[in-house]
């Protein structure tokens, strides 16, 4: 093992304690015991797991908007009752969310139930799923009862500070991305590298960053976008105050510009 595996061992020991924590709280601890007593496997992913990541790197807590778990080997059967057993309610992408105790959100999904798995119809493992979260800073899973953390480029991109695409993407929704990615930039102040730049100037949109920015709005206290009509019927402004990881293509004389109507 070389000096940069070694100390990307470490990075990951650090942030699987963090997630532990996590996982320790009342309800959340629960489910994964029934998991594991009924010999399906439950991951952490995304956003979480990003955040432990980079409170690692940073030597300071980042604490995160929710934490996303998808469950393998139940049958829908035992899954919903897993669900119920929790307290939780089915939300609007198909999973099923409840409240920690410190006021973190948990959304639970089925792996072959998660959105990209459904829309590309492919093989519902792990690897596919992080591949359809797109953005590489996003790309990662941590299993518990392993210990074990599987990376597809989120450590190496929070290192360079820059937001990649991760090797065959499996994209849903460019708009989306494109969207999820300037928020992320903004608020964990990272660059874009130069296709997700790219992503940005050809796909985001006014109507699907205001929905994004809506859903990270307590992250986004310190970082105001405030939304004006100045450039004519088919095109908005957004002024931003954090607008380094920007693309110059849209940004123009300290305003972002987007599209108001929604292209995929």
């Amino acid at each position: 093992m070389d000096r940069t595996e070694s100390q990307n061992s470490i990075v990951y020991e650090r942030a699987a304690m963090l997630l532990m924590d996590y996982l320790s709280q009342p309800r959340v601890s629960d489910l994964v015991d029934r998991v594991h007593s009924r010999s399906g496997r439950l991951h952490v992913c995304a956003g979480a797991v990003r955040d432990a990541l980079y409170s690692v790197l940073l030597e300071r807590p980042i604490r995160p908007r929710d934490l996303d778990i998808t469950v393998e080997g139940l049958s829908p059967n035992e899954f919903l009752g897993l669900a119920h057993s929790c307290g939780a309610r089915k939300n609007r992408y198909g999973g099923y969310s409840f409240q920690l105790s410190s006021g973190i959100n948990a959304d639970v999904w089925q792996l072959q139930h998660t959105v990209g798995i459904k829309t590309h119809r492919c093989r519902p493992t792990i690897d596919n799923m992080l591949r359809t979260f797109v953005l590489d800073v996003n790309a990662a899973a941590f299993e518990p009862k392993t210990g074990r953390l599987r990376d597809l480029g989120a450590l190496a991109a929070l290192k360079r500070r820059s937001i990649g695409i991760v090797p065959s993407a499996l994209i849903h929704s460019k708009s989306q991305f494109a969207a999820r990615a300037v928020v992320l930039a903004a608020r964990l102040s990272l660059q874009l590298s130069p296709d997700v730049g790219q992503l940005v100037t050809d796909h985001l949109t006014e109507s699907v960053l205001q929905e994004r920015l809506a859903k990270s709005r307590s992250a986004f206290a310190s970082y105001p976008l405030t939304f004006s009509r100045s450039l004519g019927p088919k095109t908005s402004t957004w002024s931003c105050i954090h607008e380094a990881c920007l693309p110059e293509s849209i940004v123009r004389e300290g305003r972002l510009c987007v599209r108001s109507s929604q292209r995929l």
